[in-house]
């Protein structure tokens, strides 16, 4: 059984590195997109302007002997000589000179070749050059004048055409823009995907429960896991009707374990945050403050994000706050109320969250599932119980349960529920 768990427990890691740098890759999809479309369009730029095409002209020749009737085929051995010697008689200079003075070139600016057919004494001639005129042009003047060097190396062989050359209307190789650019897009796309896993893979944040266990200096009193279909609407409210009861069920317990730890420390005050932005704090404070009325506790929830309101009571034109003040309000707050919930601005964004820990009876830190690292959470929880051990632990936020656990892990049933109960929070 324990290794079968453990097991499991491997599963689930494996699982969440997977699934969080697939996520990480897929927010990335228009960064990736966009690269690999410069990479495609500059590539096609690129090949394209050392691109040079080049165009053959063929020729087919047939070998004869002087004074025997043309259809009379000379053997495979003579043909091949005859292949050799013509190949000696391209690459001459002598006809080089004249084929370029005719078509008035400075040079021979081409290349030529000839090689003969298999038992026949057939020759292929083919001239190659930057463009189709001029490959035929070369063709026509070395069928024109290769007798001038022919007739010292050939003997009584007589070269006849049997194919005459054409202008060449396609290059030997054509520019494919469309293979290129496909080729440098998806190459360009993997390597982006590749850097982007890498740096997720890398990232030392919080991927499954055990990872709060290893990393983090502090104790999960609860898992709340994502909320799917939700369509555009970003608040999550238990006493929405359409909230799944995997999530009511997590919110309970772990209200549960928030109402046991304050009531062993008397404690009236929590205050709820995080390191980040768009972690789930204010949700859990709110779904918090709605549990606790649901057990028929008087809460009263603040939000103490004054930077973002009009409270000149208790921040100043700049938006510090007013500790004083705010002490105040807490003291007056708790007379009042069972418990206060305060919904504080993120650890790395305001510098007022460590004041209003110092002031609140007990802290809880949300920590999403692959946001904050791990380095900057301990120091948060550091300054949480600079002031006597406040924090009561983290609760792990937008878990995705799918990735997490095999199905057979949570795939049973429940025979209870939760009722509702009366009261009513504050804001």
């Amino acid at each position: 059984m324990e290794q079968r768990r453990g097991e499991y427990r491997m599963d689930g890691v494996d699982r969440a590195l997977s699934y969080t740098v697939l996520t990480d890759v897929l927010r990335q999809w228009l960064v990736i997109f966009c690269f690999a479309v410069s990479a495609a369009l500059l590539a096609a730029a690129v090949m394209q302007w050392h691109y040079q095409p080049s165009y053959t002209s063929q020729a087919t020749l047939y070998v004869t002997k002087k004074g025997l009737p043309n259809n009379v085929y000379d053997n495979e051995s003579s043909a091949q000589v005859m292949a050799e010697h013509f190949e000696q008689i391209l690459n001459s200079s002598i006809l080089q000179k004249k084929v370029a003075e005719e078509i008035h070139l400075a040079d021979f600016a081409g290349s030529a070749s000839a090689e003969a057919v298999e038992e026949t004494n057939l020759i292929n001639l083919a001239v190659t050059a930057a463009s189709p005129e001029l490959c035929f042009k070369l063709m026509q003047s070395i069928l024109k004048n290769y007798s001038l060097v022919s007739d010292y190396m050939t003997g009584n062989a007589i070269l006849e055409i049997l194919k005459a050359p054409k202008v060449p209307l396609t290059p030997d190789q054509p520019f494919e823009r469309r293979n290129i650019m496909i080729k440098a897009f998806l190459a360009a796309a993997a390597c982006w995907v590749l850097i982007f896993g890498g740096l997720s893979w890398l990232k030392d944040t919080i991927r499954t429960e055990e990872d709060i266990e290893q990393k983090l200096e502090a104790r999960r009193l609860g898992t709340l896991w994502h909320e799917r279909n939700r369509k555009k609407r970003t608040d999550i409210r238990i006493d929405d009707p359409l909230i799944s009861f995997r999530y009511m069920e997590s919110l309970q317990k772990l209200t549960q374990h928030v109402q046991k730890k304050m009531e062993e420390r008397k404690a009236q005050t929590l205050l709820v945050t995080s390191v980040l932005e768009k972690e789930g704090r204010s949700t859990v404070a709110e779904n918090l403050a709605l549990a606790l009325s649901m057990r028929k506790e008087k809460v009263f929830l603040l939000n103490a994000d004054f930077r973002k309101q009009n409270a000149s009571w208790l921040a100043d034109e700049e938006g510090h706050l007013k500790i004083e003040n705010f002490q105040k309000l807490l003291e007056n707050l708790k007379k009042e109320n069972d418990y206060v919930i305060i919904d504080t601005p993120p650890f790395l964004q305001n510098a007022d969250t460590e004041e209003m820990a110092q002031m609140a009876d007990a802290s809880l830190l949300v920590v999403a599932e692959h946001r904050a690292q791990a380095k900057d959470l301990n120091a948060a929880l550091d300054l949480l119980n600079a002031q006597g051990e406040k924090n009561l632990g983290c609760v792990y936020n937008n878990a995705h349960v799918e990735f997490l656990r095999p199905m057979a892990s949570y795939g049973y049933q429940y025979a209870y529920h939760y009722g509702r109960y009366g009261g009513h929070y504050e804001r």
